[in-house]
């Protein structure tokens, strides 16, 4: 079999920058200027994520796929060879992804404070209100 070390597959290039670095840089700039919903048990997606990516990445292995320049793995964190590392490298994918959800969660309620919002302001732009039971008229006079 062939390997290479992951310096000859990744190497640092402009492309590289922009697919990871750049797209990081701008997702937070959207979080931070765009007052999209956020909650923090929203987190659980991104375990979903990860854990559908993991499964593949297990099938992938044990069906004989190989990577890149015919490598048994596609990433060397992902090397299903060595079970014991590659659980560990999950676990603290997983970890990660909570903590870095609940940093980005602490940023969107710095942001709702400097802009004097209330938790529930998406929720006054609705047409009716959770307790009438009743849709209002977008039609509906003005007084």
């Amino acid at each position: 079999m062939f390997y290479c070390s992951v310096a000859d597959i990744h190497t640092l290039s402009a492309l590289n920058l922009l697919i990871h670095a750049f797209n990081s840089i701008c997702m937070v700039l959207d979080i931070i200027m765009v007052a999209h919903p956020f909650r923090l048990i929203h987190f659980c997606w991104s375990l979903l994520f990860i854990f559908i990516y993991f499964c593949f990445s297990v099938i992938y292995h044990l069906a004989g796929g190989t990577g890149k320049n015919n490598i048994p793995y596609i990433y060397p964190a992902l090397d299903w060879n060595k079970v014991e590392s590659t659980i560990l490298i999950v676990i603290l994918g997983m970890l990660t992804v909570i903590v870095a959800h609940f940093c980005v969660w602490l940023v969107v309620l710095v942001r709702k404070r400097i802009a004097g919002c209330e938790d529930d302001v998406y929720q006054q732009s609705k047409i009716s209100k959770a307790s009438s039971k009743q849709v209002q008229s977008l039609n509906a006079a003005v007084p």
